[in-house]
């Protein structure tokens, strides 16, 4: 698949995301500790997932800061650990900036879901 890979800014950084799909209700599927969004669709399973998904919402996927096509951060400026593997403001920016959707849900695969606030 070919979706439009897009920036947001969280901080000083920018975060890759795609967006796939097009209805009124929005899900934004957090992965694990690693992903990239691009070669994402290479992995067996995962396209038709995400296709399986996007049926039915405007799917955000997205890469954290410092992972993936998002921006590295600087060694010094490491977070926390539980803001390494979900960034709060990054998905929170992507919901406000980008997708203004009284309707967002969140997807978390793996261990995300409790940082999302």
């Amino acid at each position: 698949m070919d979706y439009e890979i897009k920036y947001a800014k969280s901080g000083h950084l920018n975060i890759a995301y795609q967006i796939i799909g097009d209805c009124k209700e929005t899900l934004i599927v957090t992965s694990g500790w690693v992903s990239n969004i691009e070669e994402g669709w290479n992995l067996p399973g995962l396209p038709e997932w995400l296709i399986a998904l996007s049926s039915f919402c405007k799917l955000i996927i997205f890469d954290k800061r410092g992972i993936g096509l998002s921006d590295r951060v600087d060694e010094k400026d490491l977070p926390a650990l539980s803001q390494r593997i979900f960034p709060r403001h990054s998905g929170k920016s992507l919901v406000k900036t980008r997708m203004p959707s009284e309707k967002t849900k969140l997807l978390p695969c793996f261990f995300n879901a409790s940082d999302f606030k």
